[in-house]
């Protein structure tokens, strides 16, 4: 929810003339002061009525409580333990809100107001104990005083600390000499600079974010306070794996990666890749080393050895090459490191009018606004970055770089918004703005936007974390836990359980993603076994249809008289069972599978009867067709023989078949034929007309 916070301080001018005579104005204006590097003073504030924004009602109200302790310490004396003549009311404004009285210093309420108290407002006081759950703020009492005010009153024991991320940032920027172009730093020259020994595989804000916040700031205390030894380390020669294994040189590289578009390695990189956009140059890739003349050069001014490299680029300049640009750009650093600062102006202004395609014009125009700022034409370095900004949309850099020459003045809620909407979107730009010491101007600002930023990732990480663990044990609830996937599942929920132990910026960005990939995934997991258990239950009740217009159509009904009754228990838990899985419930669905169970049992029970009746119809119809059958071929056998008999006993006397006539009426060769063909015969064709008709069905 949006906490933007509005603090309204009203000075009792009179009563403070009275007790600090003239030292009451300066009180008020270091006041004034004070809470704008804190917060953003309004169009409406005035000396009757000082009002500000805050990113968080906590933040509004450490910095009152700082600020008042602070006036105590510096006018103890004055003070002679009296409260100061201030009055204080924090609200939580809405959208809609039109002529608020907290706005207005004539206002009735003020008058119930006590000097040096904390009000809030009721708008504030409704959501109070959510705004304040994750703030170290003690323990407090909210009193009703009535006309929607609320006193805040807190043991007197207790002590408010406003949240510091990291209160060294001002290191690197130690020493008496000129910022190097390169970093800012002022402990070295140019020629001299860290940034000389990396190339763009070493990108440490792409690693560093995985430290919590106490760590980073140790490892860049030790790293800016022993920058001899650690410079000694790059010498040396890292690899991209030993600089995400330390930390001090995470943070270190870290530093330095904030400037890397003004550093030679990126000259190397913006000049040799295939690509003509701004954000592609950022790819690591082989880069296309086609210019023998422009490869070198660099390399040499790499190393120091510019005269040779001034002689190659300056070849490849009078050539007429498409590497003018880069050429001449690696000029401008061979004047820097040799000559110094201003000695680099002409080379790219000159670069400036050779630029050719959209990332040249992107590059030159951000290290022209880093040269004007220098030299300290700031106006000339703001104009250049407004066009960079206007036309190119899609250019963080650009955007940026605006908040650092915003940094240094004029610095409003709108370039808060964009820092805000900057670390959203670009999650190396948060921890960029976290060391960047030019943003040292701002840094209280900066670090509230960072912990508010931080708080809303961790909350929603911790929402996401705490659904998958809602949604494993509901699953839990539907299948056994030695289930294959709600394994898989329990194992990367438990990684980033402890993942969330961590507490970085960048561990809790990818585990609110992950959680809701995982979320997602059980979610899936879900509706495939509700889906699988639809289909099984659909399947079955497609069987039990089949089985009984099986059983309808069964001739031999009267031998399975217990196929009947599996059906009739069949139809109850399959209708229960379809309508459990549509609550979508885990008990229901274990109690649907269940059912579910069971039928299969009655079904694989109701398969092997069906087999058995099959088996039971084939004999039976066999046996039926058989019988019909021999009783066919039995009276046509009869039929042929008696036929055959009376004929050859109708043959005349000088017939030559005359004999065989005598011996067909004997009485024991007709009894002989009739049992041949009523027991042989008869049942050899009654048999293979069975067969035959039962291959035939």
């Amino acid at each position: 929810m949006d906490a933007t916070t509005l603090l309204a301080i009203k000075p009792l001018h009179y009563q403070g003339q009275q007790l600090l005579k003239e030292c009451w104005p300066t009180l008020v204006q270091e006041l004034r002061t004070a809470l704008q590097t804190f917060g953003f003073e309004e169009e409406e504030s005035t000396d009757a009525l000082l009002l500000f924004s805050f990113n968080h009602p906590y933040s509004a109200i450490t910095t009152t409580n700082n600020q008042t302790n602070t006036i105590h310490r510096n006018f103890t004396n004055q003070l002679n333990g009296s409260h100061l003549p201030l009055q204080i009311i924090i609200h939580l404004p809405s959208g809609d809100e039109i002529n608020s009285p907290f706005r207005n210093p004539d206002a009735k309420l003020w008058e119930m107001v006590e000097t040096e108290t904390i009000y809030i407002t009721k708008a504030l006081k409704s959501v109070w104990d959510k705004l304040m759950a994750k703030t170290k703020l003690p323990s407090t009492i909210l009193s009703n005083e009535g006309d929607g005010l609320f006193k805040v009153m807190m043991p007197e024991h207790e002590s408010i600390t406003a949240e510091t991320i990291l209160a060294d940032r001002n290191l690197p920027t130690h020493g008496k000499g000129q910022p190097c172009f390169y970093c800012g730093m002022r402990s070295h020259r140019p020629n001299k600079c860290p940034s000389k020994l990396l190339t763009m595989e070493h990108y440490g804000l792409a690693s560093v974010g995985y430290l919590p916040f106490d760590q980073i700031a140790a490892a860049f205390h030790k790293a800016f306070t022993n920058v001899t030894a650690v410079t000694k380390h790059l010498t040396e020669g890292i690899t991209p794996t030993e600089l995400r294994k330390s930390p001090v040189l995470m943070i270190f590289v870290s530093f330095f990666d904030i400037y890397r578009i003004y550093q030679p390695r990126f000259l190397s990189a913006i000049a040799f890749s295939r690509f003509s956009k701004w954000q592609a140059t950022f790819k690591i890739e082989p880069l296309q080393l086609d210019n023998k003349n422009l490869r070198l050069g660099l390399d040499c001014l790499r190393v120091g050895k510019y005269e040779q490299a001034e002689e190659l680029l300056m070849r490849e300049c009078h050539t007429r090459s498409p590497r003018r640009f880069s050429a001449t750009i690696g000029i401008a650093f061979i004047y820097l490191e040799q000559r110094g600062l201003a000695n680099m102006r002409s080379h790219l202004e000159l670069a400036k009018a050779l630029a050719t395609q959209p990332k040249e014009y992107i590059y030159i125009d951000l290290l022209l606004s880093r040269f004007y700022d220098l030299i300290g034409e700031v106006w000339k370095a703001r104009d250049i970055i407004k066009n960079v900004t206007t036309a190119q949309l899609d250019c963080p850099d650009g955007f940026y770089r605006k908040l650092q020459l915003e940094a240094k003045e004029n610095f409003n809620a709108e370039a808060c918004q964009l820092l805000r909407t900057l670390m959203i979107d670009q999650r190396n730009l948060f921890m960029a703005s976290l060391i960047d010491p030019e943003l040292i101007p701002i840094q209280t600002k900066v670090e509230a936007l960072l912990l508010s930023q931080y708080a809303t990732i961790t909350n929603s990480a911790q929402e996401s974390i705490t659904q998958v663990e809602n949604e494993l044990e509901e699953l839990n609830t539907w299948c056994d836990n030695l289930d294959p996937q709600i394994q898989a599942s329990q194992n990367s929920f438990d990684l980033l359980s402890q993942r969330l132990q961590q507490k970085s910026y960048f561990g809790m960005l990818d585990i609110e993603r992950k959680a809701k990939v995982l979320l997602a995934a059980l979610r899936q997991i879900r509706e495939e076994k509700l889906n699988d258990l639809y289909d099984q239950i659909a399947k079955a009740k497609t069987l039990l249809g089949e089985y009984s217009r099986f059983w309808a159509g069964y001739q031999y009904q009267i031998f399975f008289k217990n196929f009947t009754q599996h059906l009739i228990v069949l139809e109850k838990p399959l209708k229960e069972a379809g309508e459990l899985v549509k609550k979508g419930e885990g008990t229901s669905y274990r109690r649907a599978i269940e059912l579910l169970q069971t039928t299969e049992k009655i079904l694989a029970e109701l398969a092997r009867q069906q087999l058995r009746m099959n088996r039971t119809t084939l004999v039976c119809d066999s046996g039926i067709s058989f019988a019909r059958n021999l009783a066919i071929a039995e009276i046509v056998g009869i039929i042929m023989t008696t036929t055959a008999v009376f004929g050859l006993g109708q043959l005349p006397e000088e017939n030559a078949l005359k004999g065989l006539a005598a011996f067909a009426n004997d009485p024991i060769f007709q009894k002989k034929v009739t049992t041949l063909t009523v027991f042989l015969i008869a049942p050899i064709l009654a048999l293979s007309w069975t067969i035959k008709s039962q291959l035939r069905a």
